[in-house]
């Protein structure tokens, strides 16, 4: 934000500094939330299962055709609306 000078009078002027002031302490709270969170989520170990799962392979001809299709992209998304649509009906206003 341009540092403007404002006249001892000039309320819009003091009320604009006052929401810039607010914004950034809303971004503040919320960066050190989600760090919060983050911490909290790095601290939860691995399961075991986790970690001798052995992972899926598809044969060179299967995955030959499904290329032109992309779809580890369309599976990624499906996911991720699907998890979308979960957490939306789970909010009390909307759901």
């Amino acid at each position: 934000m341009a540092q403007a000078t404002c006249s001892f009078y000039d309320v819009p002027c003091h009320a604009s500094w006052l929401v810039y002031q607010l914004e950034l302490l809303v971004d503040y709270i919320y960066d050190s939330f989600m760090s919060g969170a983050a911490a909290i989520i790095d601290i939860i170990p691995v399961p075991d299962f986790l970690l001798t799962i052995e992972p899926i392979v598809l044969s060179s001809q299967i995955s030959f055709f499904l290329s032109p299709f992309q779809i580890e992209y369309g599976l990624g998304i499906i996911v991720s609306a699907y998890t979308a649509r979960f957490i939306v009906r789970r909010l009390p206003i909307i759901g």
